[in-house]
């Protein structure tokens, strides 16, 4: 009785969790501004991360930890500030 209990608790959860990601999914891909893209897909990897653990797979947790939160974060957000300096000296050259 008590894995029955405990694999309908592992599977609401998972259910749940699954609900919050598609909803991250949705507010990453339909915001309107870059920033809110970039926060979005930071927190859809750092959601992913957290499945990951949660499915009991340490070693695509970590992983995703390191390539999807903080290699593609920093490079959206390093893109972000070449494109606003850029933006920038346009501006200042009209």
């Amino acid at each position: 009785m008590k894995a029955v209990n405990k694999m309908s608790f592992e599977y609401i959860l998972t259910l749940v969790f699954g609900i919050i990601m598609l909803a991250v999914a949705w507010f990453a891909i339909e915001a309107r501004e870059t920033v809110d893209n970039v926060i979005g897909e930071s927190l859809l990897g750092l959601l992913s991360v957290v499945g990951f653990i949660i499915l009991q797979a340490p070693d695509v947790a970590v992983t995703a930890a390191v390539i999807g939160s903080g290699l593609s974060s920093a490079m959206f957000v390093l893109t972000m500030i070449k494109m606003n300096k850029a933006k920038m000296r346009e501006e200042k050259s009209k």
